[in-house]
Order: C-alpha cells, then structure tokens, then sequence
C-alpha cells in the first residue's frame, strides 16, 4: 500500500482521481481523510461500498502514476538545464575567442605602431606634433563659437 509521503505529495492529483472515479465524494471528507492512506480508504469504502481491496489497488496505481510523472517531469527539466548550459558555455567560448581576436589586432597594431616609430622617429614626432595642433585648433575653434 502507498505511504502517507506519497499520498500527501500527490494529494491533488489524487483527489482529483477519487472524484472522477467515485464522484459521490465530497471534498470535505476527502479533506477530513488527508494525510492518512487508511482514513482515506476507510471514507472510501463508507461512502462507496467498494472492496478494500479495490479502493487500495486504484489508490497505490495513482500514486505510482504520480511518482512517475513526477520523475518524468524532473527528468525533463535537467535535460533543458544541460541543453541551457550547453549554450551557455558555447556562448561564452564564442566570447573568449572574440576577446582573443581583438586583443591579438590590438597588439599586433601597437607593435606595428612601434616599428614605424622605430624605423622613422623624426616622421612620426612631427605627425604627432601635427595631429596634436590641428585638434587643438579644432577644439579652440569649436569652443569660440559657443
């Protein structure tokens, strides 16, 4: 016969099976028999005039059907939580990798940066020189026309 455990945790679906089996069944004294697999055959049995025996083999198969659709259902959700974690983790490699690409641009940048100030120091502190005055200029301009 199935526990007061899996009765309480299956109770709505259980309920739900009795009053669609055994109709005359009110909530009140299915509520009055909750919790209790003995009560709840005894209320059973007085309200219906069904065998013992019976009411125990409806209600074990109910609460195995319940347990069942339960592990099914937490079956379910760590499937999706591997499939969401998969993607997870290939988003973010897809993100490092990125990550690596730019930082690798950026250093090959700066290094050939560095080799043409090397190889023309003269040209490059002049252009600088240059660049510096015209964005001076600009902003000075911009600003004097506020």
């Amino acid at each position: 016969m199935a526990n007061a455990t899996a009765v309480a945790g299956n109770w709505n679906d259980l309920k739900g099976r009795i009053r669609s089996k055994w109709g005359q069944m009110t909530d009140d004294t299915l509520e009055q028999a909750k919790g209790s697999m003995e009560s709840l055959v005894g209320a059973i049995q007085r309200t219906t005039g069904e065998a013992k025996e019976t009411i125990q083999a409806y209600l074990n198969a109910g609460v195995h059907e319940g347990a069942n659709l339960y592990k099914q259902a937490a079956d379910a959700v760590q499937v999706g939580y591997k499939q969401a974690s998969d993607v997870v983790q290939a988003g973010a490699e897809q993100v490092m990798d990125g990550a690596k690409v730019v930082g690798d641009s950026i250093k090959s940048g700066a290094e050939q940066t560095s080799k043409l100030v090397q190889a023309r120091p003269v040209e490059s502190l002049l252009f600088t020189f240059a660049a510096g005055m015209i964005a001076g200029l600009t902003v000075g301009l911009v600003l004097r026309s506020r």
